[in-house]
């Protein structure tokens, strides 16, 4: 075949076409000046054609078989296979793309869709040398239990084994990236190994695997992504190394079996809705160097009772199991896990956004006068909430503060106190009612839900402690309290009795006796209150046996 050619210095552009033989290459076309044939030779766009010459064709397509793939003169990307095809699949090693003269090439990678939809597929054996599973590549094989991926494969891609029937998927070292979503909704798999050579996990690659019981994320990997183990409910463990220093939105979300977890020192940021709905986790500690924590971090955590920060943490810390920055100013998380009333620090400038989100067991809640600014969904589907207590004037409230509280929510301010009569609060739907501040115990009341025409003396849950007792000794009714009373410490010269003594409005006493008769104040020493208004009553053991009681009055 001949070949024309008229050279100049203005290139054309270059178009090539390839197929397996006879190959057919078209090049550029150079106009210029007649040249005489030395000049021809030496000049540089002879050199450009002579480049020209040696590029490397585009890949190309063929048939194996019932694989179709694509070849780039060095190696094979099998790219097809039949949807109707069923049963085992061995990937070859190699395949012949010209018999004379005889030209194999290595098959190194499994392409995008190459497999997809193939349900009746119940087994794949993929060859050594492939370094490459790609997008999708084993998407939707529903029937596909077994794949057995060799060590040259580097790289597992998006959606590869998308709603697979995989039971295990053991991993091997030189694996060094899964793709978002690889193993999305593997429904049945319940073990995976992840080698030490990996690197990056993608978003959600494990989502929605709910029979993966255990997982340990290697020291190679930085970071846990977002949605890594979202869904995964039967997950029970998981490992995460001392190299993680970020923990994606939504994470473990779902994770219901979930029961403890071990954040690691290094961490420094957790994404939104990291935790939301491991309804089995009881606890969990911030490490010292978080910095940034997401909205609804632990929403619908049930069982969760105590958010735990490490105290060298400049950012974060923890009172009574509750969220809060470091200065105690900003509430930003209460446990969903923890029920009846809470009474807010004083202090607190501002609930943060969604601050307690699904918090469904919180019955009431007494806000201080140092609140001037109460978040977006504050307070939002907390279902039990009955009341809101105000101590102070009416803060600045984000959207839907108590969206979806009980629909008996009442908000309550103090008598004096301003802002509750003018918008927004006078358009809420709730009622807002203005309560007497010479009486603290009907604020007390309605903090705890309960009516401000109740009986002192009632007695509703049966534990043994009536309202004025609990609300004395600074309790909460609707808990079972009959555990939570003071008790007696007995030493070889006496005993003695701590009980709060800082309610408003009630006078404490101490007696004691020896007939459970003749009650007595001679003999008690009352010691004064500590700054938690705890004070302690003791009586010697001199003369014969004693006894000693609690008295309240309002």
């Amino acid at each position: 075949m001949g070949l024309s050619c008229f050279v100049s210095l203005d290139i054309s552009t270059t178009a090539m076409i390839t197929s397996h033989s006879p190959t057919v290459w078209c090049f550029p076309v150079f106009r210029a000046a007649a040249l005489s044939p030395q000049d021809r030779r030496t000049s540089l766009p002879w050199k450009i054609l002579a480049l020209v010459f040696c590029m490397a064709g585009i890949a190309s397509a063929g048939q194996f078989g019932d694989f179709t793939y694509t070849d780039d003169g060095t190696s094979i990307t099998i790219t097809g296979y039949p949807t109707s095809a069923t049963g085992v699949v061995s990937i070859p090693a190699a395949i012949v793309v010209q018999e004379d003269p005889l030209i194999e090439l290595p098959v190194t990678a499994i392409g995008t869709n190459a497999f997809a939809f193939c349900t009746g597929l119940t087994s794949v054996t993929i060859p050594s040398g492939v370094t490459s599973i790609g997008v999708q590549a084993f998407y939707n094989c529903t029937g596909l239990a077994s794949v057995t991926i060799p060590a040259s494969v580097e790289s597992i891609g998006t959606y590869a084994f998308y709603k697979c029937a995989l039971t295990e998927m053991p991993l091997l070292p030189g694996l060094k990236t899964i793709g978002s979503n690889a193993f999305f909704q593997c429904g049945a798999l319940a073990s995976v190994t992840i080698p030490s050579t990996v690197t990056s996990l993608g978003a959600g690659a494990f989502y929605g695997c709910t029979s993966l019981t255990e997982v340990e994320i290697p020291s190679s990997v930085t970071s846990i992504p977002g949605g890594l183990f979202h869904s995964c409910s039967g997950l029970t463990r998981v490992t995460i190394p001392d190299s993680v220093t970020s923990i994606g939105a939504t994470a473990f979300r779902y994770c219901s079996a979930l029961t403890s977890l071990t954040i690691p020192p290094n961490v420094t940021s957790i994404g939104d809705k990291a935790f939301a709905y491991c309804t089995g986790l009881t606890g969990i500690t911030i490490p010292r160097n978080v910095a940034s924590i997401g909205t609804e971090v632990f929403s619908n955590c049930s069982a969760l009772t105590a958010i735990s920060v490490d105290e060298a943490n400049p950012v974060f810390s923890s009172l009574n199991g509750v969220l809060f920055n470091e200065a105690q100013t900003t509430l930003l998380a209460y446990p969903p896990g923890l029920s009846g009333a809470y009474e807010i620090p004083a202090g607190v400038t501002s609930i943060g956004n969604k601050a307690f989100f699904t918090c469904g067991k919180l019955t009431g809640v007494t806000i201080p006068a140092s609140v001037t600014a109460i978040g977006q969904q504050a307070f939002s589907t907390c279902g039990m909430l009955t009341s809101a207590v105000f101590s102070g004037d009416a803060p600045t409230m984000g959207s839907n503060p108590f969206a979806l509280a009980a629909l008996s929510f009442t908000a309550y301010y103090y008598a004096g106190q301003s802002g509750f009569d003018t918008e927004p609060w006078t358009s809420y739907a709730f009622p807002v009612v203005e309560i007497d501040v010479s009486n603290p115990i009907t604020a007390w009341l309605v903090s705890k839900g309960l009516p401000t025409d109740a009986n002192l003396n009632s007695d509703d849950n049966g534990d043994g402690v009536s309202l004025l007792l609990a609300y004395a000794l600074d309790l909460d009714p609707n808990q079972n309290l009959s555990g939570s009373l003071p008790q007696p410490v007995f030493t070889e010269t006496g005993m003695s009795l701590s009980f709060y003594a800082g309610s408003a409005g009630v006078t404490y006493s101490v007696q004691t006796c020896t007939n459970f008769e003749d009650w007595t104040t001679e003999g008690v020493t009352i010691s004064e209150p500590d700054a938690n208004q705890i004070r302690t009553a003791t009586v010697d053991f001199a003369g014969p046996s004693r006894f000693m009681r609690l008295l309240v009055n309002h």
